[in-house]
């Protein structure tokens, strides 16, 4: 009787070791054809479910994935979904919704294992099962309608966010060919004169291909990039020698790397002038201006004014800083009129083209942004410019994305300019009410709604700016679940300023996103977008949130999700500042 028991105790054991075995032997994996060998850990069956290696699968498919090993979680991002998975969880969150798992996410050999079920429903793949004599398979391929769609998620945001870079090479496009042909007084009754071309230049594309540059000696240069001088060019000006303008002069300023057409008008003392643009044709308007200012002289970066009867006091003196418009006002408190006369004073060296005094105040106009030290001697008053990074401890340059005819996504009536643009002035009004606003200076791209080139932008962040943050709102039209906050930093430029990195300053920025909006996270993610790519700060990019799904369309609409926003942006600059500069 003992022996029968010990025999049926065996054949159970064994019968049992056999049902491991099988369930434990390896199991192959292929992903769109291709085995995937050298696994550290092979597909296994637990609780008769399939389990993967989640990470080596869906790479494949040019997934993101970040792992949170505090939190042991795991964020999958790929198109529009987004799946948030907890170790030893059987609940999962897709685009936010709770998803029931077979069985739970598990480690094992410190590889995340989720269910192969889960994987196939929830990014749309093939899966199958092969369980041969020898060998076992697991195959995962994508469904025919997608196959377009792996052309990868950073093709479809480069759809999206490079519409600038295309825009700007349409552009180029079209003014490669650009000819000029003449310059040529516009009648005989006004001081305005034309220069023409073939009609090819650009004037409404993102790029600007004419710049103005004074020149010493009271000289107007108008350069035309991409410009040819045409071989008749003629300069048609009847009159020439006036009391406006001198002469007219052209070259061939440049043939390499691009052709640059330049056109030098040399102005008789106490000329302005204005520029305007239409098609083929910039034209210019000269003026005599009303100038009698005295006791002013400049010398480079520093502007002097001969004191006359010590009436002004500094301590009285106020700032205005119109870095938007290029102009710094100063306000002294009382009437310069008499001791300096009025009008403009011309300048036209490297940091200024001239001066205006009106009543009461100064207004300097700027060739770049500056800042100004004021300080006073026996014999004179001084004004000098000096690099905005030489004044101030911490600079951060916010840029509100899009502007003018670049309304940016939108729904009806939302534009993401204006989104932008509000969230940018609460910023700027945050900083500007802080107690301890003097360690801090916030410089913003744009102030109003206007157009401001890529390259400008980025010319002031790298021009003034320790930080850059770029402020803009998502869209999906084909998906409008898709929902969440992101941030971008571009990985081959993320650069270093003060121990500090463009990757340091997305995680803090998106951090305090998150808690002030309580938006699902999106994550921290590498692009090459021009103006984060081109900096010379560290720089980010952020998407607050998605203007076409409804639920974040209507919070976007409001102004205190606004505030929040701009509140978040504040807290993380100031956090940055405080810790690591």
């Amino acid at each position: 009787m003992k022996q029968k028991l010990f025999f049926c105790l065996v054949l159970i054991f064994f019968l049992s070791s056999q049902k491991i075995f099988c369930k434990s032997q390896t199991i192959k994996l292929f992903v769109d054809g291709t085995e995937i060998k050298n696994l550290p850990t092979n597909p296994v069956i637990i609780n008769d479910c399939v389990l993967v290696p989640v990470r080596e699968i869906l790479e494949k498919f040019n997934a993101d994935l970040e792992w949170r090993g505090d939190a042991k979680e795991l964020l999958i991002s790929k198109n529009d979904t987004h799946v948030l998975l907890t170790v030893n969880e059987t609940v999962a969150k897709v685009n936010g919704e709770e998803k029931i798992l077979l069985s739970p996410a598990t480690l094992i050999n410190e590889k995340l294992m989720v269910p192969v079920r889960f994987i196939g429903e929830t990014f749309g793949f093939e899966i199958e099962w092969e369980d041969g004599k020898d060998e076992r398979k697991v195959i995962i391929n994508q469904k025919k309608e997608m196959q377009n769609e792996n052309i990868s998620h950073e093709q479809k945001v480069d759809d999206k966010k490079n519409e600038n870079k295309k825009d700007d090479e349409k552009d180029v496009e079209k003014n490669k060919n650009c000819k000029l042909i003449a310059v040529r007084k516009k009648n005989s009754y006004e001081d305005k004169y034309l220069i023409e071309t073939d009609g090819n230049i650009n004037f409404g594309g993102k790029i600007d291909f004419v710049r103005e540059i004074f020149l010493p000696g009271n000289r107007l240069a108008i350069d035309i990039d991409n410009c040819e001088v045409e071989k008749n060019f003629k300069v048609d000006i009847v009159n020439l020698k006036n009391e406006l303008l001198k002469n007219v002069r052209f070259s061939q300023y440049k043939l390499e790397p691009k052709k640059i057409a330049r056109i030098v008008f040399d102005l008789e003392d106490g000329v302005d002038y204005f520029l305007s643009k239409s098609t083929g044709k910039i034209e210019i308007e000269l003026k005599k201006t009303k100038c009698n200012c005295k006791n002013i002289s400049c010398e480079n970066n520093v502007i002097a004014l001969k004191k006359e009867n010590n009436f002004i006091d500094l301590k009285q003196v106020t700032e205005n800083d119109v870095y938007d418009d290029k102009k710094y006002v100063f306000k002294f408190g009382c009437d310069l009129e008499k001791n300096y006369g009025d009008g403009k004073f011309f300048i036209r060296n490297d940091y200024f083209s001239c001066l205006e005094i009106k009543n009461s105040e100064i207004i300097i106009y700027e060739n770049k942004i500056f800042a100004y030290d004021v300080y006073e001697d026996e014999k004179n008053i001084y004004i000098k410019a000096v690099n905005p990074k030489e004044k101030y401890k911490n600079i951060l340059v916010i840029d509100a994305g899009h502007g003018g005819n670049d309304t940016g996504t939108r729904n009806n009536e939302l534009n993401e300019k204006d989104l932008t643009l509000d969230i940018t002035q609460k910023v700027l009004s945050l900083f500007d009410n802080d107690f301890d606003r003097g360690n801090i200076k916030v410089y913003a791209t744009r102030l109003c709604d206007k157009k401001v080139s890529l390259s400008e932008r980025v010319k002031i962040a790298n021009d003034v700016g320790d930080l850059f943050v770029s402020v803009h709102i998502n869209s999906s039209p084909s998906n409008p679940d898709a929902n969440g906050t992101e941030v971008f930093y571009c990985e081959q430029n993320n650069r270093v300023n003060k121990n500090f990195c463009s990757r340091d300053l997305g995680d803090v920025v998106l951090k305090n996103l998150l808690d002030e909006l309580k938006s699902f996270n999106r994550g921290v993610k590498s692009n090459d977008f021009y103006v984060i790519k081109n900096t010379e700060i560290p720089a980010v990019l952020c998407e607050i949130g998605f203007i076409t799904n409804q639920d974040e369309f209507n919070k976007l609409s409001s102004d205190e999700y606004r505030f929040k926003t701009a509140l978040a942006i504040y807290n993380g600059v100031k956090s940055l500042f405080k810790n690591y500069f």
